[in-house]
């Protein structure tokens, strides 16, 4: 978990869809939107997923979660 400035609800499903950088990402210059989408394509891939949890001036976490299976690699 992080103490940063937390991600809004509103902004919280969409944190992983390319080039979506949200109420935060929009405020400042260093947000691209790529790399939150990369990590759940990855994980998603490998069979594993991806879970955040925000709180607005409170911080964020993010939870990997290891699948057991094997994934397939095309």
């Amino acid at each position: 978990m992080d103490t940063g400035c937390g991600i809004r609800p509103r902004d919280l499903p969409r944190v992983c869809d390319l080039y979506y950088t949200g109420s935060n990402g929009r405020a400042g210059s260093q947000s691209s939107g790529v790399g939150l989408y990369l990590v759940k394509q990855v994980l998603e891939r490998l069979g594993h997923s991806l879970q955040i949890t925000s709180a607005v001036d409170d911080g964020t976490t993010v939870t990997v979660r290891f699948g057991t299976s094997t994934a397939a690699v095309a």
